[in-house]
């Protein structure tokens, strides 16, 4: 599995704007709070989405694949001039009036950043 699948994945889930959150990782049809993993949890933020998706088989080290969609992402919401490294996407995410059509478009530019990455890399 490659980080653009997590991505893909992602824009999958958020193409239903319930399945989105702010403020926690995830949370169940009751609005409690949950793992991003847990099987009751029905809408993430975005770096719960990620955790979500990542695959449960040990076919890919999971940390190495989170970290990989994550930094793509943090790429995707770096300003000109500032360090992907030093983008919180949680803040991000959590931000008073974002709109999930802002967090699926930038989904969408990490997905475009992490094909082009690995078309390199093949």
């Amino acid at each position: 599995m490659k980080a653009s699948d997590i991505l893909k994945g992602v824009i999958a889930l958020f193409k239903d704007p319930k399945h989105w959150a702010q403020q926690f990782y995830a949370f169940n049809a009751q609005g409690l709070r949950v793992s991003a993993t847990h099987e009751d949890a029905t809408c993430f933020c975005l770096r719960g989405a990620v955790q979500k998706l990542l695959p449960r088989d040990g076919s890919t080290p999971r940390y190495e694949l989170m970290s990989r969609a994550e930094g793509f992402i943090c790429q995707a919401l770096a300003q000109p001039g500032e360090r992907p490294e030093a983008v919180n996407i949680a803040q991000w995410n959590d931000a008073p009036g974002r709109k999930i059509t802002e967090v699926r478009a930038v989904v969408r530019k990490a997905l475009k950043l992490a094909l082009d990455t690995e078309a390199q890399a093949a």
